[in-house]
């Protein structure tokens, strides 16, 4: 369950186990088998976590530790991507997904982001994969701010998704939410009983074997006579009644002796007798132990895990990243840019791009800045970024505050938006004056009404 991971739904539970590594669940295993009082924290060290086939990166280990713990928790992974500059042209090339994700999905997501303008950054998007691996190569526009542009994949795409984990599994029939200590030291457990009841089973085949061979070994000794013995014979029965009185052997062994041919017998090299028979006893020795001392059957499945380990162990596929996942802001997604907002008498507002001006000569004709109403006028115009603050001060003595990107865009010909609607004011409540910039904690507002 741990290796490859397990995901089901019965009446009323469901499970979702993620995949482990399996160098790192050997590792926590041997750990449990030397202390079965292990913490959480001494199993961390070794098992630090999913491991995914399809790589990616997994943001924060809270979401790991309450699965470690409890048997359920948040476990959060994004894929991976980085920038490419082909001459002028900048690319973000996707090349790792989430576990899960599908690629085809992922593609159509984008492109429906793209159409309805949530990612206008791209230009356009094409599926590179091969056998190779994963590429997905999405051509961005000029002056893309980069890390705007990658949260924005976070946020709105599978690029960046969750895996719960709920550790329910039968034990004796019965469905249990289950820790990883617990879900370890159950397994050690079956591990003894397992070996145990190999060691009984090889212990009995073993006694059995080499009491056949003693059998043999007597037959040997003795050769002349067993060979004549058994020639002289009228049957089967009558031969083994013989050489039950003669050489004093069990049924089981008179009936070895009789089921080899005697060309087989004769020709049997006693040395190498004795010495399958000493092989034998030795093995039927350490059986004997291994029943008897507990110690020495934990040492066994400490070598088995080794040997499993340096059979199939491999590296750790899926980065654990330690920081902890941040909600992304959408401040992270607006690029910090210079506008200018525009306020008319009648209360019309809106935000410009300060790109869509340009220096012009001497002689130049000037720009148009903004489409106005019938006998409407411009107000105010406030020059600051994307990323900072203005307040709204009424005739109603209240403050409204905004942060500069939640004013609505709009291109030079526009007329921009109410302000009356963005604000949610009164039918009769007018804006008099705005105020922006940086208003952090530590400044003060100074205010005077008309009368003083």
């Amino acid at each position: 369950l741990l290796l490859n991971g397990a995901t089901g739904i019965a009446v009323g539970m469901a499970t979702n186990i993620p995949p482990h590594n399996i160098s790192e669940v050997v590792d926590a295993l041997l750990i449990l088998l030397r202390n079965r009082e292990a913490s959480t924290d001494e199993i961390l060290k070794v098992l630090k976590g999913p491991d995914f086939p399809t790589r990616g990166v997994i943001v924060g280990v809270s979401g790991i530790r309450d699965y470690f713990e409890t048997g359920k928790g948040r476990v959060i992974i994004k894929g991976r991507g980085r920038f490419e500059r082909v001459g002028k042209h900048l690319r973000y090339i996707i090349y790792e997904l989430p576990y899960l994700v599908n690629k085809s999905e992922l593609i159509k997501k984008i492109v429906t982001l793209v159409k309805i303008g949530k990612l206008k950054e791209i230009d356009d998007i094409r599926d590179e994969s091969s056998k190779e691996g994963i590429r997905v190569v999405i051509d961005l526009k000029r002056k893309v701010d980069t890390h705007v542009f990658e949260n924005k994949l976070f946020k709105y795409t599978q690029l960046e998704t969750s895996f719960p984990v709920n550790f329910v599994a039968l034990i004796a029939g019965r469905p249990k939410l289950f820790s990883i200590r617990e879900a370890l030291t159950t397994f050690l457990s079956f591990r003894e009983e397992v070996i145990t009841r190999r060691s009984i089973f090889e212990l009995n085949k073993e006694k059995k074997e080499i009491h056949l061979l003693l059998g043999i070994k007597i037959a040997i000794e003795n050769l002349d006579e067993t060979v004549k013995l058994i020639r002289s014979s009228k049957d089967k029965n009558e031969a083994k009644s013989k050489l039950i009185s003669l050489l004093k052997v069990s049924e089981e062994q008179a009936n070895a002796i009789l089921d080899m041919r005697l060309s087989r017998l004769v020709s049997l090299e006693r040395e190498k007798l004795l010495k399958e028979i000493k092989d034998k006893e030795k093995k039927i020795s350490l059986l004997e132990k291994i029943l008897s001392n507990r110690d020495i059957l934990l040492s066994v499945i400490e070598k088995e895990l080794l040997d499993i380990k340096k059979r199939f162990g491999d590296k750790r596929k899926t980065e654990i990243s330690p920081e902890e996942r941040e909600e992304i802001d959408i401040k992270d997604m607006i690029p910090d840019e210079e506008v200018i907002i525009f306020l008319t008498k009648e209360g019309y507002i809106k935000r410009t791009s300060m790109k869509h001006f340009s220096i012009q000569r001497r002689g130049g004709k000037g720009t148009k800045g903004m489409r106005l109403g019938k006998g409407d006028s411009l107000k105010d115009i406030f020059f600051t970024s994307n990323h900072k603050s203005a307040l709204f001060f009424t005739d109603f003595g209240k403050v409204y505050k905004l942060n500069v990107y939640e004013i609505p865009e709009g291109l030079r010909e526009s007329k921009g938006e109410a302000v009356h609607l963005l604000l949610s004011l009164d039918p009769d409540e007018r804006v008099t004056c705005v105020l922006t910039g940086d208003l952090t904690k530590g400044k003060y507002l100074l205010m005077f009404t008309k009368k003083g």
